[in-house]
């Protein structure tokens, strides 16, 4: 094959005087061993193939991959980079058809900076990484910015303090800060809706359970809720008509 023409096809730069280029396996009708344009070549650039990749191009030294290289992988994914002892290490781009990856790696897997895209449902993430997962603190959006998330990260999940923004219609905006884990709201939290309600309290896998107090323009509840209603002891304040109802709450009705 012409090998100027592979080189070109696969954005990187020709071989320098310095590098002793070696390729192995490009297709069943060619099995090319070694190019060299220095016989006293003190690098390596090679292309190589494998059962688990379809071509490697780069830096190729004492057996392994090292240095900056890019390689193609039987299930249309692709990483391009730098390598260490085979492993993806350094900075280094990795697209596929469910999600690209642009940022660090140690060992062959994500640590550092980095920014995610998920190709499915349209996220994107710019923040931590660690052992391959989002770890410590991030922003994950939608592209068409309904929901946007700012806060921390555990094993790939939204997990600690964090704040969580909602845009519907119109621009209106809802937002809560508080606690979460697992991705899911839970904990202490504020959740405040566009049409000036408010609530400051416990929440339970997303709903408000537990302690706190609601507020909208006219009343304010003070007590217990389970999945989103009044339910136990609790006092009802409504400051336009100036009176307040203390008992017990079932389903968000007073018994």
């Amino acid at each position: 094959p012409d090998f100027n023409s592979i080189i070109n096809n696969m954005h990187i730069k020709p071989i320098e005087n310095n590098e002793r280029v070696v390729i192995n396996n490009i297709s069943n009708n060619h099995n090319i061993s070694e190019i060299t344009t220095n016989p006293n070549a003190t690098q390596e650039k090679s292309i190589i193939t494998a059962p688990s990749e379809r071509i490697y191009i780069g830096k190729y030294s004492g057996g392994q991959k090292n240095g900056k290289g890019k390689l193609l992988l039987p299930n249309e994914s692709e990483y391009e980079g730098n390598f260490k002892n085979n492993e993806f290490d350094g900075y280094g781009v990795f697209k596929s058809k469910s999600y690209n990856y642009y940022g660090s790696y140690i060992g062959g897997k994500k640590k550092g900076k980095g920014k995610y895209e998920d190709l499915v449902n349209g996220l994107i993430y710019n923040g931590d990484f660690s052992d391959d997962q989002k770890n410590g603190y991030g922003e994950e959006s939608y592209k068409d910015g309904s929901i946007i998330y700012k806060g921390e990260y555990k094993n790939g999940l939204r997990n600690g303090n964090g704040i969580l923004i909602f845009k519907g219609k119109n621009n209106e905006t809802s937002i809560f800060s508080g606690e979460f884990k697992n991705d899911k709201i839970n904990g202490k939290g504020t959740f405040k809706w566009p049409n000036k309600k408010e609530y400051y309290g416990e929440w339970e896998n997303d709903e408000i359970s537990g302690y706190g107090i609601f507020l909208d323009e006219k009343v304010r509840h003070i007590g217990y809720f389970s999945h989103f209603m009044k339910e136990g002891y609790g006092a009802n304040f409504n400051e336009e008509e100036s009176y307040v109802l203390i008992g017990k709450w079932k389903e968000d009705l007073l018994e």
